[in-house]
């Protein structure tokens, strides 16, 4: 039996978990309110038969379903809030689409196929409960955080190409801290940027090798990056705690309710979980 500590926090290693089916490529985790866990599957939309974009796990691992819309080209990252709506990214096919907790399609965000309108191969997305708007990181082909309001409107909040203060290369993950500060997995300038809700850059973290997935707890921040290794952060960057965890390194990371986490792995296809101790 395998064990990790971040911090305090103790934890058994599960792997491989959950019954994955299907063959597309394990690109990232999430959960959802009730306690289902979703998986993101990626393929090749131009070279590899069609599946469903998202498999719906039971919090056993069980297999319960999957996204009946395969139209999706390139999912890449995805994010639930509280209410259960789902974003994933069609990275590579310009689109934030957004889910009901039914795994059902209500809106398409981006020019389907047009770079740069106003998204150019984006990475991910999240729900900032505070501010109200959709935070979308943008992305491969841009250095941009856009914010989208409850009119569906896109604006762009801050970002720029390069290495200084507020730019980017490759903004990979983003997710909100409890007072709305937006939090930036810079991977390829291997850092974290935290910005005020407005977008206004405060700190940086650096103790990283390209950050890769984000999740928040209890106002805590974990991050997977290419060492391979989850580390936990303070909000004001201080390090609490590190582990590795995974063998090749985890592109997506969710915590469940009960503070387990879930770390997906591109290659070899798979789920881990880090079962916390005495939880």
């Amino acid at each position: 039996m395998l064990r990790a500590a971040l911090g305090a926090d103790h934890y058994r290693i599960i792997r491989p978990w959950g019954e994955l089916r299907g063959t597309g490529l394990v690109s990232d985790v999430a959960a959802m309110p009730n306690g289902d866990v979703l998986v993101l599957q990626r393929h090749d939309a131009l070279a590899d038969a069609p599946l469903p974009a998202v498999i719906r796990l039971g919090s056993d691992g069980a297999y319960k379903g999957a996204s009946s819309d395969d139209a999706i080209w390139d999912g890449h990252k995805m994010s639930v809030d509280q209410q259960g709506r789902v974003y994933l990214l069609d990275r590579d096919a310009h689109q934030l689409v957004v889910y009901d907790d039914q795994l059902r399609v209500t809106h398409r965000i981006g020019t389907l196929h047009g770079p740069a309108a106003p998204f150019n191969s984006p990475c991910d997305a999240t729900w900032c409960p505070v501010t109200q708007r959709i935070l979308v990181a943008d992305g491969y082909a841009a250095a941009l955080i856009h914010a989208i309001d409850a009119n569906g409107m896109v604006t762009p909040l801050c970002g720029a190409a390069g290495t200084g203060p507020g730019q980017f290369i490759t903004p990979h993950a983003i997710r909100t801290l409890d007072d709305g500060r937006i939090v930036v997995a810079d991977r390829d300038n291997s850092r974290i940027q935290i910005f005020t809700p407005g977008g206004q850059w405060l700190h940086s973290i650096t103790d990283l090798h390209k950050p890769m997935a984000l999740a928040i707890r209890s106002n805590e921040i974990y991050v997977t990056d290419q060492v391979p290794r989850l580390s936990r952060f303070s909000a004001d960057g201080r390090l609490l705690g590190r582990t590795r965890a995974v063998l090749n390194g985890a592109h997506g990371m969710c915590i469940l309710a009960n503070g387990d986490i879930l770390l997906s792995e591109i290659a070899p296809r798979r789920l881990t979980r880090l079962v916390l101790e005495g939880a």
